[in-house]
């Protein structure tokens, strides 16, 4: 069709599960090394992986219909009384959790983010967490489907969140 260009072809193979590149990568780019991560990568023993993210928001069901119909996530359980509910993320054992801001009004924005990780011993991995000096803010506390949770702060506030199933 006269008019209409091409993207140049790209001299590099896609990557497994990734889409085909349209155009070459910077050299730059190319030249730096990969780093692959592994769990030996991890520095606290019994760390198994991310296997949750809980975001704050001002009102359960406007929360809900925004994940599930607009971004397409698939709701995996739902707690109306007790303010939370869970989605399926598309990456295995990750789930995306929402859960009401409890100051009410509108949550702060940038605020509202808790990585949970998941552990194989809770008492373990909150000992060693502890001794490099880590305070937790309170005793470990039973959560939904059978897990128990942990919860400290980084240096500028934002929770972290240690679980365990059992």
């Amino acid at each position: 069709m006269k008019g209409k260009s091409t993207p140049p072809k790209a001299d590099k193979k896609p990557v497994k599960g990734g889409p085909e590149p349209s155009v070459a990568a910077p050299a730059a780019v190319e030249a730096r090394p990969r780093v692959r991560r592994t769990r030996r990568d991890v520095e606290l023993e019994g760390l198994k992986q991310l296997t949750m993210v809980w975001l704050w928001v001002a009102d359960l069901r406007s929360g809900v219909t925004y994940y599930r119909d607009q971004v397409g996530l698939k709701l995996a359980f739902l707690d109306e009384p007790g303010g939370w509910a869970l989605f399926n993320t598309g990456a295995e054992g990750v789930d995306l959790g929402l859960k009401v801001w409890p100051f009410g009004g509108a949550v702060p924005r940038g605020g509202g983010g808790c990585p949970v990780f998941e552990v194989v011993n809770l008492a373990e991995a909150r000992a060693a967490l502890e001794a490099r000096g880590i305070e937790f803010e309170d005793d470990p506390v039973e959560g939904g489907r059978e897990r128990r949770h942990a919860t400290f702060h980084d240096p500028d506030g934002n929770p972290i969140m240690l679980t365990q199933n059992w």
